[in-house]
């Protein structure tokens, strides 16, 4: 299963593992399609450690390409009101 997020000003995607009920979710991919970002404008994929601390952060940008393990604590930091553009990604799952 796959689909393509959009996140206008304001948005956000709370802190979560991607662990499905009935979907046996191995890893997950997450393909940049922003394709100008200003750093300020927020909206970075963040993971967090097991004390809900952020220990990595990625900044939205085109043709880039994560893949982590599942489960795994991560979230999309709120877009700023004030950015200039929208975040875009392609977003998919491996599956066993």
């Amino acid at each position: 299963d796959a689909y393509a997020s959009w996140y206008e000003p304001g948005h956000f995607l709370t802190q979560h593992d991607d662990l499905h009920a009935t979907h046996d979710r191995v890893a997950a991919i997450v393909f940049g399609m922003t394709p100008v970002w200003n750093r300020n404008w927020g909206g970075h994929l963040a993971f967090y450690d097991d004390t809900g601390n952020i220990e990595e952060a990625y900044i939205p940008s085109f043709n880039t390409l994560n893949i982590f393990l599942i489960p795994k604590k991560h979230a999309v930091l709120q877009v700023a009101p004030f950015a200039g553009a929208r975040r875009t990604s392609y977003l998919s799952w491996l599956h066993r």
